[in-house]
């Protein structure tokens, strides 16, 4: 057991982006004003989900190793928990709503403050996964079990630990109290239901024994029944029994399910019943009469598993949680209990960033998502950005004409399209010019320097356009064995360079469309990049290795190390100096083989990089949806612009000095960060221009 110091209430720590700007600069330490935050949201599955007893918050613990308590009134963040290093198990409030506990794959079981979202103590006893955790109904001990087989009793206000059941001879997956703490039933991989006598730790019987695994059992408000919840995955079976509570006899049993059911719940008054489950592909979330024992209605409008459910107090409401197994997919929603309406989905995040393209001036970006969105900001006017939308899949490469108002852009979709964005102003979006489209998918995409000609790639073909009748010209047939990840024409506008999966780079003499050079390398090759004014270029490997070439296609030295593990580098413009991303949510700044920076602050991974014609600015777009822009010298951030795929059009932009904009779909979602009583924005603030000049041209 481990005592924590009581933390400040004043602290936030509601985990979000926006509080990391307290410390990315001196200009932003000495703002005094509120700083907004954008209500994240869990970045994988939600695995646990529990309500206050007065209802007040309700919290959710998710397989990022974080535990988030909700305003239930309100639907925002309260607090961020973070002490776990596993998957959220289990979670329970003390019945007078003061303390939280939750257990995790780690083997810990931690106690918090609700209040102030502190932690209070840390449980050690437990040698493998705590699946559950509940409060005995006095409130002073607390209850633990998990997949080492034992029932561990725990005193909240010492931390030492009472007892413990040698309890089942497989893992324990739930407990529950009778109504006067007298009885504890425990149930799990060994499908019996056992009720024990709390005060001497004997097993009083096995109450029932289930066909499948049980994962969640809960007794009746009034008593009276038992519910257990169960399945297999292997059968695709869902198993869901109401028990009598005393006798044991099987009252009902609840066909429907075609999953694994997570979690079953008694509504308040015990009259109705929900029960969730399902599988990656399969969503299953029901709602049940008891009196009848019958399928009432089945809530659709997840995309995943339903792993957890909660009513509200008074039964008006239900929330759900859930998300894809091994993804990044977090879903929490309220429901209308009544006519099963979805009223609310709490998790708006953005979609992980693909690809991004700055203008030679520097006036706009291009940012590309997953979803297949895209979207072009104007660096120097908030009021102009553009959402565009043709593409069915993840964008892959963007690029900008060299001087005309042009943005091409390639996807998983097999399409490559070029947008005039000229008449944006009138017209209030770009416009399409120019769509070719197959079923392979491209993978880049880049205008010649002198921009008469458009070159576009996938699987094995390089194909030719000319810009000024937007026709295709040629087609390199069979330029690669494998995947083309990279295309970039000379200074000169004479050969084009073009990397390959196949391990190899290949130089092409466009006037004759021959290969000129064949370079073999190690591994297969994933990105390249070129400085026009130095005729030099990057390629970056599969072994993590950066190398640089001269335009004869000569080797001329390593970049970085090994720790940098790299998956794309580019050059920064009149700099001597090189930014590489890698497996990590960090950016390198490297020269020659050291690295002189790490630029810190996505939330995950850092899929795209671009960096400014001037060399002052680089921008960086993540798996957490973000694009932020870095201050090169200073190593700082200067603006944070997010994109979010839930609402059309929706945006947010924060800068330095903590101004921001933000679109009339966002505003429910953005809240004050430094005060603990969670306000609405003002509307100076929300119609701040944030963008204006942000970047020198």
């Amino acid at each position: 057991m481990k005592t924590h110091n009581r933390m400040n209430p004043n602290t936030p720590l509601l985990y979000s982006f926006m509080l990391l700007l307290c410390t990315l600069t001196a200009q932003a330490q000495e703002v005094q004003q509120k700083k907004p935050y954008l209500q994240m949201g869990h970045q994988k599955a939600i695995s646990v989900l529990e309500m206050s007893h007065q209802g007040f918050c309700f919290a959710t613990g998710s397989t990022d190793n974080e535990i988030r308590i909700w305003d239930t009134d309100k639907k925002v963040e309260r607090f961020v928990l973070k002490g776990h290093e596993g998957d959220i198990e289990g979670l329970a409030f003390s019945k007078n709503d003061q303390y939280l506990a939750s257990s995790a794959a780690d083997g810990k079981v931690m106690l918090w403050s609700v209040q102030e979202g502190n932690l209070l103590y840390v449980f050690e006893g437990h040698t493998s996964n705590v699946k559950a955790v509940v409060f005995h109904p006095n409130d002073s001990l607390l209850i633990s079990a998990g997949s080492d087989k034992k029932i561990n009793v725990w005193n909240i206000f010492t931390g030492k630990l009472q007892k413990t059941f040698a309890a089942h001879p497989k893992s324990i997956y739930t407990l529950a109290f009778d109504k006067n703490g007298h009885k504890l039933l425990s149930a799990g991989l060994d499908r019996q239901i056992r009720q024990w006598d709390f005060k001497t730790g004997k097993l009083d019987k096995v109450l029932a024994e289930c066909q499948y695994p049980i994962f969640d059992i809960e007794i009746s408000p009034n008593d009276t029944l038992l519910l257990s919840a169960g399945g297999s995955k292997f059968e695709d079976k869902g198993e869901l029994k109401l028990w009598d509570r005393h006798s044991a006899l099987l009252k009902a049993d609840l066909q429907g399910h075609q999953a694994e059911i997570y979690q079953a719940r008694f509504s308040p008054e015990g009259t109705y019943l929900l029960s969730a489950g399902g599988s990656d592909l399969r969503s299953e979330l029901k709602y049940w009469s008891v009196k009848e024992a019958q399928l009432l209605r089945n809530l659709e409008g997840h995309s995943s598993r339903v792993r957890a459910i909660t009513f509200n107090t008074d039964g008006s409401k239900i929330i759900s949680a859930g998300g894809e197994n091994n993804g990044n997919l977090s879903e929490l929603k309220i429901w209308d209990t009544e006519s099963g309406s979805l009223l609310q989905n709490l998790q708006s995040k953005g979609s992980p960033v693909t690809a991004l393209a700055l203008t030679q001036d520097s006036e706009w970006l291009a940012s590309g998502y997953a979803n297949g969105e895209i979207r072009l900001w104007n660096l120097q006017d908030a009021q102009k950005n553009y959402l565009l939308k043709k593409h069915q899949k993840a964008i892959t490469d963007l690029c900008f004409h060299p001087s005309q108002s042009l943005l091409a852009s390639t996807g998983e979709d097999g399409a490559s399209i070029v947008w005039d964005f000229q008449n944006t102003d009138s017209l209030q979006t770009a416009q399409i010019r120019k769509i070719w489209q197959d079923n392979f998918p491209k993978q880049c995409i880049a205008f010649s320097p002198n921009g008469k000609t458009l070159a576009m790639a996938g699987i094995a073909d390089i194909y030719l356009a000319e810009l000024a009748s937007l026709n295709m010209t040629d087609t390199l047939k069979n330029a690669h064995d494998l995947y083309i990840y990279g295309l970039r024409f000379a200074a000169d506008n004479q050969t084009l360079w073009s990397i390959g999966y196949d391990k190899t780079i290949k130089i092409w003499e466009l006037s004759s469309k021959k290969r000129i050079k064949h370079i073999s390398q190690d591994a297969p090759l994933i990105d390249l990049d070129q400085n026009t004014a130095l005729d030099k270029y990057l390629t970056v490997s599969y072994d993590n290795k950066i190398k640089m070439w001269s335009s004869a296609g000569q080797f001329l030295s390593n970049i970085g190390n090994a720790e940098i593990q790299a998956k794309k580098a580019i050059f920064l413009k009149n700099t001597s100096q090189f930014a590489a991303i890698g497996a990590r949510s960090e950016i390198s700044i490297v020269s020659l083989q050291q690295r002189t920076k790490t630029l810190k602050g996505h939330l995950s991974g850092v899929n795209a990089l671009v960096a400014s014609h001037n060399g002052k600015y680089l921008v960086s777009g993540g798996k957490d949806g973000m694009v932020i822009f870095w201050q090169i010298d200073t190593a700082t951030a200067a603006l944070y612009l997010l994109h979010f795929d839930e609402t059309a059009g929706a945006y947010l932009i924060l800068n330095a000095e903590g101004k921001y904009t933000t679109s009339s779909e966002m505003r429910d979602a953005v809240y004050w960060g430094n005060d603990k009583t969670l306000g609405a924005l003002s509307p100076e603030l929300r119609e701040s221009n944030v963008l204006q000049r942000v970047l020198e041209k």
